[in-house]
């Protein structure tokens, strides 16, 4: 901006003039500028928008498989013996068990030693320990290291899947022992401590077995059952059973399908889906006379996105006979387009037809597939957010571009306004100074006449 050169002649408020005509001039830009701004917040809302169809796609993964929409519940007859969990591959029924045998690690202990910090007290040299099938592996006590806290050290930082450690048996004189143990039980699981080669003063350690590595041992209905483990996850499909102790009678395991974690899963989906669809009401709303225009008023794009998902909803499906449309198992739209679960409807339809209920989800030709797409074609979610094709992702970009056009017609918009602001001060200036000389000329004639009428 330049010096401002109010009126000093013409009386003119000069600097006011000037900054009304620029105003004036700067409208083509300040509206430039509010596209912008539009083109901004609807970028904003496109990006929420995908996030809540994210969503809900998520909550429809969790659905869309027979082994996610399945939920079942395991229970054991005495939770101090089995623990079971059962997930959706899991088949219900009654499983007797009983235990013969817990698995466990093995643990070897040294003969005992008078100190764990004196040096020389085990012998220098090459030791090797074999734990299960893994290769033997060699280890060296130096010199200079030879305390029983320096063994167990040199164990633990060179012999994978065996711990040493030190223990205090309160014996007077000699209360200290090297303790080798398993991390992982079953029978093949068992520990050898080897010494190679040996010299120099302090005793050559050797170790004793004080518990056996062992397989678990136990029955289900009848049948014989050997696990590494006391988890046992592939006795029967779907079913884990922590075993903690050995079992003086049967212990009855039972699974039962878990209806609520699946009304639960749907509502879920409900819920999300309910979200997508007011997160776009709210921002289509246009009132004239309160000057309230959404973001999405225009958007085509999010038209399409409302009539996929609603089409989706209402569709008939070929996966069932009987329950081949999502109105028949409770789930239906209202006039506002909310979509609404019937807990009582769904249960029913899955006691009157499970597998058709399940299908209409999970099959190729279901809602899920639909919805998320298949290794053949693409979903109504993936059509609209996918990274790379997605329409709303395009129409994101687009904006991208869009703003970078308009930021650049500002850019050159603000140096044309500055430069009519430089001619204009140019021009009210050279105004000033031309009035400035005609006033001065003005004054030498008047007073050229007043001298001439004197005499």
């Amino acid at each position: 901006m330049g010096i401002a050169v109010d009126g000093i002649v013409s009386g003119l408020d000069t600097t006011a003039i000037i900054d009304s005509l620029v105003a004036v001039y700067s409208i083509p830009k300040e509206n430039l500028e509010a596209t912008v701004d539009d083109y901004e917040d609807l970028q904003e809302k496109l990006t929420s928008l995908m996030s809540y169809m994210d969503d809900l796609g998520t909550a429809l993964e969790n659905i869309s498989e027979s082994t996610d929409f399945r939920a079942y519940t395991a229970s054991s007859s005495d939770e101090t013996t089995i623990l079971a969990t059962a997930t959706g591959e899991a088949i219900a029924g009654a499983y007797s068990v009983e235990i013969d045998q817990l698995a466990t690690s093995e643990m070897e202990a040294s003969q005992s030693f008078d100190s764990y910090t004196d040096d020389e007290t085990i012998k220098e040299g090459t030791y090797e320990i074999i734990y299960g099938d893994n290769d033997p592996v060699e280890f060296a006590v130096e010199s200079g290291a030879t305390s029983l806290q320096d063994m167990v050290d040199t164990i633990n930082d060179e012999v994978d899947g065996v711990t040493a450690f030190i223990i205090d048996n309160g014996d007077p004189s000699t209360p200290y022992q090297v303790i080798l143990v398993g991390e992982d039980t079953g029978s093949t699981n068992s520990i050898q401590f080897n010494a190679l080669s040996t010299s120099g003063s302090g005793s050559e350690p050797s170790f004793t077995e004080t518990q056996a590595a062992q397989d678990a041992m136990f029955t289900v209905n009848g049948v014989d059952v050997v696990s590494e483990s006391n988890t046992a996850s592939d006795t029967v499909p779907g079913l884990e059973m922590t075993l903690t102790q050995e079992t003086s009678s049967p212990v009855t395991v039972t699974v039962t399908r878990d209806t609520d974690t699946m009304v639960a899963n749907l509502q879920a989906f409900v819920d999300a889906y309910n979200e997508v669809v007011d997160y776009i009401d709210t921002n289509s709303v246009y009132n004239y006379d309160a000057e309230i225009r959404g973001a999405f008023v225009g958007e085509s794009t999010i038209r399409r996105v409302s009539s996929s998902l609603s089409s989706a909803i209402t569709d008939i499906y070929s996966s069932g006979d009987s329950y081949n449309a999502l109105s028949l198992m409770g789930i239906e739209l209202d006039s506002s387009g909310i979509l609404s679960l019937d807990e009582d409807a769904f249960t029913d339809a899955l006691d009157a037809n499970f597998d058709e209920v399940e299908a209409l989800f999970t099959a190729d030709d279901g809602f899920a597939a639909a919805m998320l797409g298949t290794d053949d074609s693409t979903g109504i979610i993936d059509l609209y957010v996918d990274d790379d094709s997605g329409t709303l992702q395009s129409r994101y970009d687009s904006l991208d571009d869009r703003i970078d056009d308009l930021e650049d017609q500002i850019e050159d918009y603000e140096a044309r306004i500055e430069r009519y602001e430089e001619r204009l001060r140019a021009q009210y200036e050279a105004m000033e100074v031309t009035l400035g000389l005609m006033e001065t000329t003005t004054s030498y004639l008047e007073a050229l006449l007043s001298d001439d009428s004197s005499e």
